[in-house]
């Protein structure tokens, strides 16, 4: 199985993560990571989040949706969002330079910078899936983004977040990468599990479902198993 191979690969190169390394703001650091990002066949945290979204997409109906990605990065998950058929699929990033390289593998691509959480060309409830994956420990301010998330959803839409676990943040790991030989690590805000939930359950209706999980390196079988059975919402 291919993500164990990356698990032992991950917990004997970067395991534990350095802790008292700076940490540099998420966009300058993306900037400079865009080009190598998509260059990581042993990255742990990758390896887990693209096994959790599959299992989460598969069971949403996507033909004919329309799709906001935030925090879409290069568009890890964008070969397997089209393939299911959105009639949109819009991507919003505070790194250029990762849009830039999204851009170049999908020249057709509706792409947005950033800024203070707006979703920038988005009318109210007109999204049948907003998408935030590994990005929410980036953003300061949750609750002005889940508030912006829910405007341009429909009602009935999906909400489906994923992110480093809070508890490990909070224990001092960081997202590190290496750049010109000097280790660059990704400033992060700390949001609890109670502090997600009580903002996701005043901001977010009933009716929407959310799919929510939190990666840690001890829950990988765990999630693998209950992404089978458990029914949205889903709080790992």
């Amino acid at each position: 199985m291919r993500v164990i191979t990356r698990l032992k690969h991950y917990l004997l190169t970067s395991w534990p993560v350095r802790k008292g390394t700076a940490e540099t703001d998420p966009a300058s650091a993306y900037d400079i990571w865009a080009l190598s990002y998509d260059n990581q066949p042993d990255n742990l945290m990758l390896a887990l989040d693209d096994e959790l979204f599959s299992g989460f997409v598969n069971e949403i109906d996507l033909k004919e949706a329309t799709v906001a990605d935030v925090g879409c990065g290069t568009g890890r998950h964008w070969n397997e969002i089209i393939a299911k058929g959105p009639k949109d699929l819009f991507g919003f990033d505070i790194s250029e330079g990762m849009l830039q390289v999204l851009q170049k593998k999908f020249p057709q691509a509706k792409t947005f910078l950033l800024h203070d959480n707006h979703l920038t060309g988005l009318a109210n409830n007109t999204c049948d899936l907003v998408v935030s994956t590994l990005a929410l420990a980036h953003i300061e301010d949750i609750r002005q983004a889940l508030e912006e998330w829910c405007r341009v959803l429909k009602r009935g839409g999906v909400i489906l977040i994923t992110d480093y676990h809070p508890e490990a943040l909070a224990k001092g790991a960081k997202r590190t990468f290496r750049h010109q030989d000097k280790l660059i690590a990704v400033r992060n805000h700390v949001h609890s599990i109670k502090t997600v939930r009580r903002l996701a359950s005043n901001r977010i209706s009933v009716t929407i479902p959310v799919f929510l999980a939190f990666l840690k390196c001890s829950q990988i079988f765990q999630l693998a198993v209950r992404l089978e059975s458990v029914p949205n919402p889903i709080f790992v």
